[in-house]
């Protein structure tokens, strides 16, 4: 900022996920318009002797920042054309903060995966789905009886409201080729979900001791004493 026509006239306001419970001014990027800047963005800056990453909370007026403008840096690039975070979210993230008194820096970090926290691009990973075709909906089950993997298939299809992954499809590869051949199955791509469903573990067996006293802590139950 070599001189006072070229100081921009906002500043960043930027949550960085450090054990401080407060917002860092910056200057925006070198030959970035502000206003450009949305909330929601991930920013990366210097931070003492490294770089770090943060989330645009706002921009501010020059004269609003809570530091000595000759002491602030610009930060070094934008990572995000659009705000990963909308604005909804990035309340929510602010009460949480507030209410259970952390740093508002760690909290906006915990709504990134770690490849994002790690400033890596913000890319979805799409893969191959089916679903029905209007003809595949309103087709008699019955007119592909000579064919029962097809017939399964298409009641499976059937089955589900959306969209059904490849992957989930494995053992149908034939009846599938042939049920789009047919028109009654669309080929699309959607964003690939991870499988989060959890693993069941076998259940605990409690040992004498511990059944004795859950058969005491039964018997109270319901009894109410002062």
């Amino acid at each position: 900022m070599a001189n006072c026509s070229s100081i921009p006239k906002r500043i960043l306001q930027i949550a960085i996920p450090v054990p401080l419970n407060r917002l860092f001014d910056y200057w925006p990027p070198q030959n970035i318009d502000v206003e450009t800047i949305r909330p929601g963005v991930r920013v990366l800056v210097p931070f003492g002797k490294s770089a770090k990453i943060g989330i645009v909370m706002a921009t501010a007026a020059t004269g609003d920042s809570s530091v000595d403008i000759k002491r602030l840096k610009p930060a070094e690039s934008i990572l995000d054309i659009e705000p990963l975070l909308s604005a909804l979210d990035m309340q929510l993230l602010q009460w949480a903060s507030r209410y259970y008194h952390h740093p508002i820096g760690e909290v906006m970090a915990t709504a990134f995966p770690t490849a994002l926290r790690q400033g890596k691009a913000a890319q979805l990973r799409l893969e191959n789905c089916y679903s029905l075709t209007a003809q595949g909906r309103e087709i008699a089950v019955e007119q592909l009886k000579r064919s029962p993997k097809q017939q399964s298939l298409l009641s499976f299809f059937r089955s589900r409201t959306n969209p059904i992954a490849e992957r989930e499809l494995a053992e149908y590869k034939p009846a599938l080729k042939a049920l789009l051949e047919k028109g009654l199955v669309q080929k699309q791509q959607e964003t690939a979900i991870t499988d989060v469903s959890p693993v069941l573990q076998p259940a605990l067996v409690a040992n004498s001791e511990q059944q004795q006293a859950i058969a005491a802590v039964v018997a109270d139950l319901g009894r109410f004493s002062v």
